[in-house]
């Protein structure tokens, strides 16, 4: 699921690695070898399920002034910014 996750967001924090020199390049996710990549094709409906509550979630608008959560039937999402009148 994580890798799924990492090739559809390509989040910033796994998008590079460290080499030896202590550089940065780019990783290659489509081409991963890992146990998690490898085995990522064997649950593609459960994938599918959470990609799309996910951005359901990632889509939710900010609730009203005062209320820094909104509750959805898949889940939450806090706007810690409300918190603090913003």
């Amino acid at each position: 699921m994580e890798h799924l996750l990492q090739v559809a967001y390509r989040p910033v924090m796994t998008a590079r690695r460290r080499g030896a020199a202590g550089g940065w390049t780019a990783r290659n996710l489509d081409s991963s070898r890992s146990l998690g990549a490898v085995s990522s094709t064997e649950l593609p409906e459960l994938f599918r399920s959470v990609h799309a509550l996910w951005k359901s979630l990632a889509e939710t608008p900010k609730p009203g002034p005062g209320q820094p959560v909104s509750y959805l039937e898949g889940g939450r999402v806090v706007f810690p910014a409300s918190v603090y009148g913003k």
